[in-house]
């Protein structure tokens, strides 16, 4: 941007605005867009309705208190001030009617108002058509600028507008006040211009408040509209996201704590270089963020709240985080800690919680992770492989193969939709699904049933469409089952239990296009198919006990199971009895060619297809194939939902700053107005608040805490963009300044009014309180000024090093705004501020001027009185100022300062002083005649022993009308905090959606591939040199049972190494390094698939390097977990290995990114033929790296498909 432009748009922001948006300057604030100010009208119709009403209410309740008024002291000429009242009371009543006309109303809004400000000035001014009043020049002068003050706070005209109203009744009311009654004195004229250049003040300043607040109301409602628009958008892309990869019941489970103080990732905390390497990952997955989140919170920082995201937290911080109360609590996890569960802790060797005792003592409480599992009653459970799977890959290049495999499971995703299937993964050309898992459902065993009949239907069309002789073979098992998720990253929905592999089993031992059932399953569906016998199987789920040994080798005691055998009747579908067809996909045109292959993948290996048993509960030697998992869909075509998830949330990411940022143009402001019709009706725009009727406080504890805390927050960073009155430390400052000019302005009427003032050593209570107020105004002033410079003077970021040396003033001056404005203090200090006025003007009270008046002239006594009569109508309301203190502090400075007025007038003669001669003489410099005071008709009425009554009168009507303009203020003020509040919980929502879905995103697909993907809907790459790891614990089959829970502690077991396998991820030496799955008991690893990252390598082989020392680690991991936890000792096989693999994204419902290829296939089986505690490695392996490391020679070793092999084993690094 060139420079000329950056300082005009700095002197842009830097610009006083009233609010943001705003146009037409003081006398004609509106908004910049025509738009907007029309549907801002429609919108505030309502509230100003509202106002309308309590104006002719107001004015019909003080014409009625002056008619008892009348009536009671029945007054000389009273009966003509009553035609005037009630005049004021039925117009008032007419208006107050015409105010339900609705559409009449409505169209003529503005008219009528402007009608009925303009004849009300009028009868505000008829006092002065009688000759001689019965009440004094304060009744009159009351009138009128009470009825300034609510025409400028409710009438909803423009500024300029009003000033042509109300200006010109000022204006005649002090001419005729100075003429119509005689000579009243230069100082009560000038007492008279005072009061309506104070009420002019205080009206103007209400009125651009109220424009102010209600404006900025409306803004940001509208930009929360926009922010609650954009979390749906974030939540809808959250959700296909969440069911490309898991349950959504799962998956809310599992991330909320995601984008919290902690993170999934790691529960326990990081130390070293862990920290690194976690920071790495929160700063790539903030990176995209920052920059439009710095912006836009500092834009709200700047708007009418401002209260949280730009400044610094402090120790109260935790109370005040809205909507941020998310927790995460694991499915059937026992609260060992608070020692919850079974009371008796003695376990035998013969107890299934046998394993779970430490070794050499009882039984101790462990904390274990967060686990989130379930266990689950009647699930049925479907595996299907395809038959001749070998024969059809043989002659076929590995991207054809996987266009085939992709459409074919492709077909097998939408049949789980549509028989309402779960499906859980696929392992090579083996697919396996559930039903009533997640969620339970009567009829789990139809559905799945009815999923495998349409699989063996949907493969026949597969080999029509494709000319090719596959089938099915399909096993389904009823039973118990766990569910959810086994690790920290990288993990994806499963099922466990012994009856997902007796599933398996059923489709091992069944027929190619048929469903091979267990008899579990015929009991739910007997009744709906005929089924034929098939052969016995094993069942696996008997009794096991368990058997203490000692382990020679280990020199300790240890663990086995054993375990009785039994069979199972198997049966097969023959045909539904109700003849109810099969699920049936629509037939689609396909030629047999493919289009848009990717020529990476031509001369990748096709890995074996034997199906493997589910590998948590068969022993991991028992040829568990990665390489039956890793092919599948490698080149596939997702889903549409997923691919519109993943688009759009590329354009989330790269649109996130303009899309939150408040928008400008007549496109966005339609924009805005759609949303906002979609978000409330016009009508609740500003609807009441959440907020008690009586105290007016939020009825939610921590809005109410935030809205005190409002303002009083440290800045960070360089905050102000723009300056308007509706910025939180502005507005203060406003106020202040009119609050300070108003102290100024009344004490320097007091000091030329009252003659008793200019004698300092009579009148030393002026003097003193007058210096108080003075003083204690200067430092309030001094505070928010100097405040306002740290706070606009704050360095950025680049000169803050520099500038901390020198800051030690804005330190102390932001750290003592902070101090006076928390709330007790704050309101302690307005309290004050807003009673001094008043006090100022009391302190020249002197009751022997009012009561002895047999030692004065009448026209002393009458020039003294009225001057305090004219000082009540006006001096109370500075107290509507300060809208940032309480509603309940400014009506208790009022009616303090109310009463103590009130106090004096009705206080005794006889506790006042006798003749003072010095106030005599101080009195012959007015200007009135002892003999002119009987043609003056003004002062009759103040000599009268009724004036006090009159005065009261006054300062109870202008305290009433003062509670209700703060009452009014306070909720409109409040109301625009509820619409900040609402808008900054829809921003830290859609923050919380962004970080949610990025988590989950790079827990599905690696960060580093997913701008090809989005870019290119590529998503398999050719890797030379890739690292591939497998790491099994080879006797988990034997430490598995169900006894116990289930199985489901067994898991956590499980969840427990894994976590701490993965936790030696966050290390830095291990950035290379990147888990791609577990399988069952098996964990597998890959280094080098980054490209980016391993560029960055100053050796080519590091990554290979860091494997070796990560595969090494995972064996000291497993021995110190050993150790420390569990008398069973879990034994881990490791294969190694290097070379070509391919990676990318597979699946179509369920995304997974995954690797395959030979490599991965010859390094599964280096551990599937290794040696327990030892690392396997190929002769090529073992030269490559040999500059490192020290291997032993093991033999040859035979490898499935690869003949014998020479083997070697890790012995140590050489360095070590």
């Amino acid at each position: 941007m060139p420079r000329a432009s950056k300082v005009a748009k700095a002197s842009e922001h830097r610009r006083f605005h009233l609010f943001e948006r705003c146009t037409g300057g003081f006398l004609n604030s509106k908004f910049d867009s025509d738009l907007l100010e029309s549907f801002y009208s429609e919108c505030s119709f309502p509230r100003a309705t509202g106002r309308f009403r309590f104006g002719t209410v107001f004015i019909a309740f003080a014409c009625v208190i002056w008619l008892l008024y009348f009536c009671i002291l029945q007054l000389s000429q009273w009966e003509y001030y009553l035609y005037g009242l009630i005049c004021g009371v039925v117009l008032s009543a007419g208006f107050f009617g015409v105010s339900y006309a609705g559409a009449f109303f409505k169209t003529n809004f503005l008219w009528i108002s402007g009608l009925y400000a303009s004849v009300f000035s009028l009868l505000a001014l008829l006092p002065f058509a009688i000759k001689f009043p019965s009440v004094t020049l304060a009744f009159n002068l009351s009138i009128s600028v009470q009825l300034v003050v609510l025409i400028y706070t409710m009438i909803p005209l423009r500024l300029w507008q009003l000033l042509l109203i109300c200006g010109p009744l000022s204006l005649v009311q002090i001419i005729l006040a100075g003429t119509r009654y005689g000579s009243i004195g230069a100082a009560n004229v000038f007492l008279h211009v005072v009061a309506h250049i104070f009420v002019h003040i205080i009206g103007v300043i209400l009125h651009l408040m109220s424009q102010v607040w209600r404006r900025s109301t409306f803004l940001r409602l509208g930009y929360s509209a926009l922010m609650r628009k954009e979390l749906k958008k974030e939540k809808e892309l959250r959700d296909d996201m969440i069911r490309s990869l898991m349950p959504n019941e799962v998956a809310q489970e599992v991330m909320r704590d995601v984008g919290q103080d902690g993170s999934p990732d790691d529960p326990d905390g990081e130390a070293g270089d862990s920290k690194r390497g976690s920071a790495q990952k929160k700063k790539r997955l903030s990176k995209k963020n920052s920059a439009a989140n710095d912006q836009n919170m500092d834009e709200l920082a700047v708007g009418v709240l401002g209260f949280s995201d730009d400044f610094d937290e402090d120790e109260d911080d935790e109370e005040l985080e809205p909507s941020k109360k998310l927790s995460s609590v694991s499915n059937a996890e026992p609260n060992i800690e608070a020692g919850e569960g079974p009371a008796d802790l003695e376990v035998t060797s013969s107890s299934p919680r046998a394993s779970l005792v430490p070794k050499g003592g009882g039984a101790r409480t462990v904390a274990f992770r967060k686990f989130h599992v379930s266990q689950l009653e009647n699930v049925s459970v479907l595996f299907a492989d395809i038959v001749g799977f070998t024969k059809m890959s043989s002659n076929k290049s590995a991207s054809h193969l996987v266009y085939l495999l992709n459409d074919l499971f492709g077909r097998f995703d939408r049949l789980c939709e549509m028989t309402g299937c779960e499906k859980i993964a696929t392992l090579g050309d083996c697919y396996y699904c559930v039903a009533g898992c997640p969620n339970p459902v009567s009829d789990h065993a139809e559905r799945a049933v009815e999923m495998g009949r349409a699989m063996c239907l949907a493969i026949q069309q597969f080999d029509e469409d494709h000319k090719e002789e596959v089938n099915m073979r399909v096993g389904v098992h009823t039973g118990k089952v766990i569910c959810g998720l086994v690790g920290t990253r990288r993990f994806k929905f499963d099922v466990w239990s012994n009856d997902v592999t007796l599933a398996n089993e059923m489709e091992s031992t069944g027929q190619p296009g048929k469903v091979h059932i267990s008899e579990a399953t015929l009991g739910f569906v007997k009744d709906i198919y005929l089924v034929s016998e098939g052969e016995a199987v094993q069942d696996i789920r008997k009794f096991k006990v368990l058997v203490e040994f000692f382990n020679k080798e280990e020199q300790c005691f240890a663990i086995k199971h054993t375990q009785d055998e039994a069979k199972i009747k198997t049966y097969f579908i023959e045909e539904r009895l109700d003849g109810k067809p099969v699920s049936e996909l629509p037939r689609v045109n396909i030629d047999g060619t493919q289009t848009n292959l990717p020529s990476s993948v031509d001369n990748t290996a096709i890995p074996e297809t034997e199906i493997s048993a589910h590998p948590l509960i068969r022993n991991a030697t028992s040829n568990v194939e990665t390489a039956k998992t890793d092919v599948v869909n490698g080149e596939n075509t997702l889903s549409t939902a997923v691919t519109t998830a993943l688009n759009e949330h590329r354009l989330s990411v790269d649109q996130k700053q303009a899309s939150l940022k408040p928008p400008i143009g007549r496109g966005s402001d339609v924009e805005m107005l759609q949303a906002l019709q979609g978000l409330a009706k016009v009508e609740d725009v500003f609807a009441f608040p959440p907020i008690s009727r009586f105290t007016l406080n939020f009825r939610v504890r921590t809005v109410e805490l935030c809205y005190r805390r409002l303002g009083i927050g440290r800045p960070k960073g360089h905050a102000i963009y723009k300056l308007s009155w509706s910025t939180p430390r502005i507005a203060p400052l406003v106020n202040g300044t009119m609050e300070f000019l108003l102290l100024t302005t009344i004490l320097i009427t007091c000091f030329f009014v009252f003659p008793d003032s200019r004698v300092a050593a009579i009148s030393g209570a002026f003097y003193a309180v007058a210096a108080i107020a003075f003083l204690i105004h200067v430092l309030f002033m001094t505070l928010l000024f100097t405040d306002l410079v740290a706070w606009a003077c704050r360095p950025t970021r680049g000169a803050q090093t520099r500038a901390r040396r020198t800051s030690n003033w804005r330190r102390c001056a932001i750290k003592a705004y902070r101090i006076c404005f928390h709330w007790p203090l704050r309101n302690a200090i307005g309290a004050v501020l807003l009673v001094l006025p008043t006090a100022v003007v009391l302190s020249n009270f002197n009751g022997t001027f009012f009561w002895k008046t047999e030692f004065y002239a009448a026209s002393f006594v009458a020039h003294y009185r009225l001057l305090f009569g004219l000082f009540f109508t006006f001096m109370l309301f500075n107290v509507t100022l300060f809208i940032s203190f309480s509603f309940w502090t400014k009506l208790l400075s009022a009616s303090l300062g109310c009463f103590c007025a009130i106090i004096l007038l009705i206080l005794p003669a006889q506790y006042f002083t006798d003749r003072l001669d010095v106030y005599v003489r101080v009195w012959q410099d007015v200007p009135v005649a002892q003999d002119q005071t009987d043609s003056f008709s003004w002062t009759t009425p103040v000599l009268h022993s009724n004036f006090r009554w009159e005065f009261g009168v006054i300062l109870g009507l202008t305290l009433i009308l003062i509670s209700a303009l703060n009452r009014e203020f306070d909720i409109s003020f409040r109301l625009s905090f509820h619409r900040d509040y609402e808008a900054l919980e829809a921003k830290l929502a859609i923050a919380q959606q962004k970080v949610q879905a990025d988590w989950l995103l790079e827990n599905i697909i690696p960060y580093y591939i997913m701008d090809d993907l989005r870019r290119t809907n590529k998503y398999s790459r050719h890797i030379e040199d890739a690292g591939v790891v497998f790491a099994t614990i080879s006797n988990f089959s034997e430490f598995y049972d169900e006894q116990y829970q289930g199985g489901q502690e067994m898991l956590r077991v499980l969840n427990e190494i894994f976590a701490d396998f993965e936790h030696q991820l966050a290390l830095n030496k291990y950035k290379d390094v990147e888990k791609i799955k577990t399988i069952g008991a098996c964990f597998m690893a890959a280094s080098g698939l980054n490209m980016t990252e391993r560029a960055n390598n100053r050796n080519p082989n590091a990554h290979l390097y860091a494997l070796m020392d990560f595969s090494s680690d995972l064996i000291r991991t497993l021995d110190d977990f050993n150790r420390q936890m569990f008398n069973f000792q879990f034994e881990l096989k490791v294969g190694y290995n290097i070379g070509e693999v391919t990676a990318g994204v597979i699946g179509t419902t369920k995304l997974l990114y995954d690797i395959w290829g030979d490599t991965v296939n010859v390094a599964s089986r280096m551990y599937s033929t290794g040696q327990k505690g030892r690392i396997q490695v190929t002769e090529a392996v073992a030269k490559r790296l040999e500059s490192r490391y020290v291997f032993e020679y093991r033999g040859d070793v035979f490898v499935k498909g690869k003949g014998d092999m020479k083997t070697y084993l890790l012995a140590h690094r050489r360095n070590d």
